[in-house]
């Protein structure tokens, strides 16, 4: 039997991009919100015996950072009790399940670079959520990849790229965090890779039942990713550098969370400069 893939989440930002990226071959089933009950793990298993699943992308999730802290519990369902009745109906069907996580997850100190196996301190309800999502999956018994990934953006839905084109675009002028360090991430490399990991069985096996991280090459502060927006998309606003502590927000960003991408270059995947990246926004590659 060929490989039957799902992707849930289809209209958030990295679904879409994922199927923009779907390889000539590949079939893939894409579902929103409203096309599968995902609260009750039956429905789950109907669908994936009715469509032929073999692998699941969860792209689904709870993301809005600072509202999860006046909303803990729908945090907790979308990123926690979502993921355990995927895994629990994957792990009866046998289909391998791949999970989309975050760099929130580590938080805390900084000790150079962000590895897979540093021990997790987030510092908000997002990460915490987030890093209990990936727990509930590691527990689970089912086969699986999650991939941790950061400051994603595209040309798609709202994210920052786009704030920062509009509002710059617009002639304003503008504050920008300088003192969190990270890498912006192109939904659309993260999408390949995904598609890059299911292309690759021998790749895939190695990594099953592990964490990677997976963001851009190189390293930047919002400051610096803004002011590459403007200088990228040519924009008339201005961008002046400021602090966290200037600019507080309701939930705590990590300081630092670039991660280190060794287990990435190891697959042979053919990653990118977040700059070269950044160049590809408007007319973003496709296929894997």
């Amino acid at each position: 039997m060929g490989m039957k893939v799902w992707v849930t989440g289809g209209a958030g930002q990295l679904g879409k991009c994922v199927a923009a990226t779907l390889p000539v071959g590949v079939d893939a089933v894409f579902t929103s919100r409203n096309d599968v009950d995902l609260s009750e793990t039956t429905a789950i298993v109907d669908f994936i015996e009715k469509e032929g699943i073999t692998h699941l992308v969860n792209t689904a999730a709870y993301t809005a950072v600072d509202r999860a802290e006046d909303e803990p519990g729908a945090a907790e369902y979308g990123n926690v009790q979502l993921v355990e009745n995927l895994a629990k109906a994957c792990k009866i069907k046998e289909v391998t399940f791949l999970h989309v996580s975050t760099d929130f997850v580590y938080g805390g100190p900084v000790d150079g670079l962000r590895k897979e196996s540093d021990h997790p301190h987030p510092t908000g309800v997002y990460g915490e959520t987030k890093l209990r999502g990936e727990h509930v999956l590691a527990s689970s018994g089912v086969n699986f990849i999650i991939l941790r990934t950061s400051w994603l953006y595209s040309d798609l839905n709202q994210n920052f790229f786009n704030t920062m084109k509009r509002l710059l675009g617009e002639g304003r002028d503008l504050k920008v965090v300088a003192d969190q360090i990270g890498s912006p991430t192109l939904a659309y490399d993260l999408a390949n890779f995904i598609w890059f990991l299911l292309s690759n069985e021998e790749i895939r096996k190695q990594h099953l039942n592990s964490i990677i991280n997976f963001s851009n090459e190189g390293v930047a502060s919002w400051y610096d990713f803004a002011l590459a927006i403007k200088e990228e998309c040519n924009l008339s606003g201005s961008i002046t550098p400021c602090t966290t502590e200037e600019f507080p927000t309701k939930a705590q960003r990590p300081f630092f969370s670039k991660m280190d991408l060794q287990k990435v270059r190891s697959t042979g995947f053919v990653n990118r400069h977040w700059r070269e990246a950044l160049r590809a926004v408007p007319t973003p590659s496709t296929g894997s």
